[in-house]
């Protein structure tokens, strides 16, 4: 193994000679050019060398970031669930491909990362002329780290430049959080909702007092529910994949759960499996016998989660109470879990959480407003009895 510097017109270019190809016989040689000095030529052959003998080295190509991203696409597509590929594509296409995919995948370098990020936090929506939130451009990072860890691991590249990219906390863009409605919004909510005889009403009660995930709440079929015990078995989840409802098995082992389910929500599910089997009996064969949905549209069919995810918004503004996610019914349920004093481990087990870091790292600001409740409480115990 050597290497060989020289100048060609203004630039000056190294040629590394390596072994002979077993199969051809010819010896392999990578070339880089572009080196304004000799000195540079010389230091980065000297490097070369360094990474051959530690078995370092990447040879030069002229591979795109865009390239590279769209064969580790296809390669690692049955790795992941369909609805979590679906996202890990639509990322990396709109949100680094689109801004930075021309970039030559070997001369990537941390900074240009860091660059993107900051871009996408001030204008990266470019449908709303804003910028994307700071939980979307963490999903991006780790799978743009992903990604080219696996092109350190296929010798594409030397380093991974991801892996000490600066994940953005905030550009000056507040951050929505886990904002959730008050006892009061939430109540009025349901209130409103059961009034007008909302078709989702049965929905929308189920997921503000079980925390369940929208998709769990699709997913569920009669034969999940013990109407008697009360209990509640998650095992499918109704997800999207380029908008189009797909059933998965839940996200992780963990999801997989049997929960327990408020009285008052089960006699409202009594009620409403009444009106569902008179819907079932009016319609005969036009009632969809596709599956044993819980939660339906009037002729049986399944519920698309993003109608349903729209359906929420409309109502939310109908019946006067600011907008918010419908994934905060899930985080106002372990809100008012925390509050009540319930254990990390029991909102963990309920929730369907894989570690109880998630749960403590979510909830964080309740568990901190029990501490320092505890905190006063621990104080006028000791000088009260002083």
């Amino acid at each position: 193994m050597k290497g060989t510097t020289f100048q060609r017109n203004k630039t000056w270019t190294v040629v590394i000679e390596g072994d002979r190809d077993p199969q051809t016989n010819k010896r392999m040689r990578h070339w880089k050019s572009g080196f304004r000095t000799k000195r540079e030529a010389e230091a980065w052959k000297l490097d070369a060398l360094n990474k051959i003998q530690r078995n370092e080295f990447s040879a030069p190509s002229k591979m795109t970031l865009a390239e590279y991203l769209t064969e580790w696409l296809d390669v690692s597509e049955m790795k992941y669930k369909p609805g979590t590929f679906s996202v890990m594509r639509r990322h990396l296409t709109n949100h680094v491909i689109a801004y930075i995919g021309s970039t030559k995948l070997q001369t990537l370098r941390t900074a240009q990362i860091n660059a993107l990020y900051k871009k996408l936090a001030t204008n990266g929506n470019r449908t709303e002329s804003k910028g994307l939130s700071i939980g979307t451009i963490k999903g991006v990072h780790s799978y743009l780290r992903k990604a080219l860890s696996d092109a350190e691991k296929w010798d594409y590249i030397a380093k991974n430049p991801a892996t000490n990219a600066d994940v953005p906390k905030d550009y000056g863009i507040k951050s929505s959080g886990h904002e959730i409605w008050t006892r009061d919004e939430l109540k009025k909510f349901l209130e409103a909702s059961q009034a007008a005889t909302d078709k989702y009403y049965p929905l929308w009660l189920f997921l503000a007092t079980t925390g369940v995930r929208r998709g769990e709440a699709l997913g569920l079929e009669w034969q999940d529910l013990n109407m008697e015990t009360g209990m509640c078995t998650i095992r499918q989840t109704l997800s999207c994949v380029d908008h189009k409802p797909v059933f998965q098995t839940p996200k992780t082992k963990s999801s997989l759960r049997t929960i327990a389910i408020p009285k008052s929500t089960l006699l409202e599910l009594r009620k409403h499996r009444k009106e569902q089997t008179v819907n079932r009996l009016s319609l005969g064969e036009a009632w969809d016998n596709s599956h044993d949905l819980v939660f339906t549209h009037e002729d049986g069919a399944l519920l698309h989660p993003e109608r349903v995810l729209k359906e929420f918004h409309r109502r939310s503004e109908r019946y006067g109470v600011r907008r918010v996610r419908l994934h905060s019914l899930r985080h106002g349920w372990a809100t008012f879990a925390g509050q009540a004093g319930i254990s990390p481990n029991v909102m963990k087990d309920h929730l369907g959480h894989s570690s109880i870091t998630i749960t403590m790292d979510i909830y964080s600001h309740v568990l901190a407003s029990q501490d320092q409740e505890a905190a006063e409480e621990v104080a006028r115990a000791i000088f009260s009895g002083a």
